[in-house]
């Protein structure tokens, strides 16, 4: 079936908001030559993204003999969206504009509870976000959730997480505003997401996110693997350990990763602080330093373990991958004396770009980019 002129219209104007996404700033000319497309066709597209308030005239260019062209430029932040990591204890709140860039952040310390009262106090605490950086709902393409848990098919609902308390067929739906769209994301894809947005040297690797609970993704031609039902990358739920002195995993089974990878295990050593417990490592703290060791150890075996399986980059996010640079080397150390010559897996490891943000920014980007795609 041929292409409707509509449809080749549109995604003519998407490639344009694009390109002037990624640029500074075009003339018309200059988008005609980057989309291939006549001069014509690039000055409609620009006064139709002017229309609609996404684009605006930037200054002249310097002369080239002629008649002096008009720069455009992209408005960034004239549209925006939400993202909201919601975990045990806190919530976290990211707003990015349409380059996916991050204008502001919050942490609020939030108990969850899969009732009215929480949903209530997450819009109210969402209002208050959108009010202190005055934006308007009408600005706003969609709440993105990540949410450490199974999501369902059409991302509309949480469907099981022990951590959460929500086990099937109980579900958690963080609905807020009617007329607002919202997605529900894994944690850890939500921060892989964030991890690989808009990066072509980033198209197959393993990740492993390290935060409150550790989770994972697989990613193939720079899309996240979902798996059978939805579940691939669970890698907190590895057994790691055997017999009845292995630690206790929160879903009720013991020897799992999670509660040896976790960051929790590191900032139960500093008063539930996991920047704290870091500087004590710096400081050079004995117990810091023993723990952290014992904790290397485990994840140096984790990485190694996927590295041979997938044969890919291995990168470490998360709470705990925000810290790890300075341990990096040391990490690669552990994993080198482990690994056979054949697969060089130290070499394979890397880690995250972003830091303890990233799984509430990761979230709203699909919503960023599904905006772009309509307009």
């Amino acid at each position: 079936m041929k292409n409707s002129s509509s449809e080749i219209r549109r995604r003519n104007r998407t490639s344009a908001l694009r390109e002037l996404l990624h640029c500074e700033k075009l003339t018309k000319p200059e988008l005609a030559v980057r989309l291939k497309l006549s001069l014509p066709t690039a000055g409609q597209l620009m006064e139709e993204l002017e229309t609609q308030g996404l684009v605006r005239e930037s200054g002249l260019a310097e002369s080239a003999g002629g008649r002096r062209a008009m720069y455009y430029e992209a408005q960034k932040n004239s549209r925006l969206a939400i993202g909201a990591d919601i975990t045990r204890n806190h919530l976290r709140l990211a707003l990015l504009n349409l380059a996916g860039e991050v204008q502001d952040t919050r942490r609020i310390r939030l108990a969850f509870a899969n009732d009215e009262a929480y949903r209530q106090r997450l819009r109210q605490e969402l209002e208050a976000f959108l009010n202190k950086n005055q934006v308007m709902k009408t600005a706003l393409v969609g709440v993105g959730y990540s949410l450490p848990g199974i999501v369902s098919a059409d991302r509309q609902r949480l469907t099981l997480s022990h951590i959460l308390g929500i086990m099937e067929p109980e579900t958690f739906a963080p609905a807020h505003w009617a007329d607002c769209p919202y997605q529900c994301f894994n944690d850890a894809d939500a921060a892989c997401i964030r991890e690989c947005y808009d990066r072509e040297d980033m198209t197959d690797f393993a990740f492993l996110s390290l935060s409150d609970t550790v989770g994972g993704a697989l990613v193939l031609n720079g899309e996240i693997q979902r798996g059978l039902n939805g579940r691939c990358g669970e890698i907190g739920h590895m057994r790691v350990e055997a017999g009845p002195g292995a630690r206790m995993c929160y879903c009720g089974r013991r020897g799992h990763y999670d509660p040896y990878g976790s960051a929790e295990r590191l900032a139960e050593q500093a008063d539930g602080s996991l920047e704290l417990f870091f500087q004590r490592l710096e400081q050079g703290d004995l117990p810091a330093r023993q723990v952290f060791e014992e904790y290397l150890d485990r994840l140096a075996a984790v990485v190694q373990n996927l590295a041979v399986f997938t044969d890919m980059d291995v990168v470490i996010g998360g709470y705990v991958g925000h810290y790890l640079g300075p341990y990096l080397d040391r990490l690669r150390e552990k994993v080198d004396g482990m690994d056979s010559r054949q697969f060089a897996s130290a070499r394979h490891i890397r880690l995250c770009r972003h830091g303890v943000d990233a799984a509430a920014a990761g979230s709203a980007l699909p919503l960023i980019r599904q905006f772009i795609q309509t307009v």
